[in-house]
């Protein structure tokens, strides 16, 4: 395991020098999401052994019943060799470094140059200190030149909606601009809300799941984030599931 990223709560990654553009934290307006990015040079074929698989940008924060919400942003710096079901861990530990609670986060695929995003809970009641994002590398078997291209999605329309009780609701439609080539079967689109502070850190993540729209048909969505921290900005990431 590689790549471990220790952090404070709230704080993002440290982001590599030439890091592209849309790493840089967004408006509170919606995004294109599940985008190839420029791997300014980075982006060449892995030599036997090395991951291509990098956090580029993460964040946390607590929640009053002591669970966690992340976001994270997850690069393949290759530029021909795609991964199947790339995995990170996610680790809380306490003030003195000992393993609070620790959990795996496996995706789907990702494409050479692409940039995904995920956000969810985890935890186990026990507040952490720290927690760190750790990519593992990647089996052989997972690892392919790239076949195919991901499908494209925009979001529209969004909004912010009070719900009381502590919930709000990140609304809009995504809609499927190109329908991709996936290896991997996926039927619907996992739509990912990132909240950020005033010094743009990432400090929350959330998602929800929706059926897969055809090209050029929207879908509308919503994703409840309860009890969220104060933040300055959002912005909203699609991907196929």
């Amino acid at each position: 395991v590689i790549l471990v990223r220790a952090l404070g709560q709230g704080a993002p990654a440290e982001k590599d020098a030439g890091a592209s553009a849309a790493d840089e934290p967004a408006t509170s307006a919606p995004v294109v999401g599940d985008e190839p990015v420029s791997t300014d040079n980075q982006g060449t074929a892995p030599v036997a052994g090395e991951n291509p698989l990098e956090i580029v940008e993460s964040g946390w924060s607590v929640s009053s019943g002591g669970y966690i919400n992340y976001a994270f942003a997850l690069r393949n710096n290759s530029d021909s060799v795609q991964v199947d079901f790339p995995r990170v861990t996610i680790t809380g530990r306490s003030e003195d470094g000992a393993v609070v609670f620790a959990e795996d986060q496996v995706l789907d695929v990702i494409y050479p140059g692409q940039t995904i995003w995920w956000g969810f809970s985890a935890g186990n009641g026990n507040p952490p200190d720290s927690v760190e994002f750790a990519v593992t590398e990647p089996n052989d078997q997972d690892m392919s030149e790239a076949i195919g291209e991901p499908a494209r999605f925009s979001v529209s329309n969004v909004s912010v909606v009070d719900s009381g009780y502590g919930m709000k609701s990140f609304t809009g439609e995504v809609t499927m601009d190109s329908e991709g080539d996936e290896r991997i079967g996926m039927d619907s689109v996992a739509v990912v809300v990132v909240l950020r502070n005033e010094a743009g850190q990432v400090i929350y993540g959330n998602l929800s799941f929706v059926d897969g729209p055809a090209v050029g048909v929207s879908r509308s969505f919503e994703v409840s984030c309860y009890d969220p921290p104060e933040y300055a900005t959002y912005e909203v990431h699609a991907k196929a599931w």
